[in-house]
């Protein structure tokens, strides 16, 4: 096999993955939004209705709108938020979520492959890498 072909089948494979984890994870991924000027992403972290998006995605509101992937809308509540870290967790009424895979953090190192999945602009879910 040559070297051309060799790149080929590893970078064809690597765009697989980026496609699979793509897709797994979008079913996690929401719109929130917040007012006429405001939206952005938010991700499913429980079963039970806890979403986690950025404290500067919905500003001072105590409810937001949250927009799922099934193309189902929900008022969700703000139950906390940290504006230092730009943390804020959201509660709708729900047990039957998909939560997001999360994977162990610990042992990450500067310089390791990073993929995120949103919803820019309220659109369809894109991903980016780094």
């Amino acid at each position: 096999m040559s070297k051309t072909a060799s790149s080929s089948a590893i970078l064809e494979s690597v765009s697989d993955a980026i496609v699979d984890v793509t897709e797994r994870v979008s079913r996690s991924v929401v719109r929130v939004g917040a007012g006429r000027w405001r939206g952005g992403t938010g991700t499913v972290w429980s079963k039970d209705g806890h979403i986690v998006t950025s404290n500067h995605v919905i500003g001072d509101m105590r409810e937001v709108e949250v927009g799922f992937s099934d193309g189902t809308k929900q008022v969700a509540k703000v139950v906390g938020r940290d504006p230092y870290s730009d943390l804020a967790l959201l509660k709708v009424d729900s047990n039957n979520l998909t939560p997001v895979e999360t994977g162990n953090s610990d042992n990450l190192k500067v310089g390791q492959f990073v993929l995120a999945v949103a919803n820019p602009f309220g659109r369809q879910p894109s991903a980016t890498s780094g």
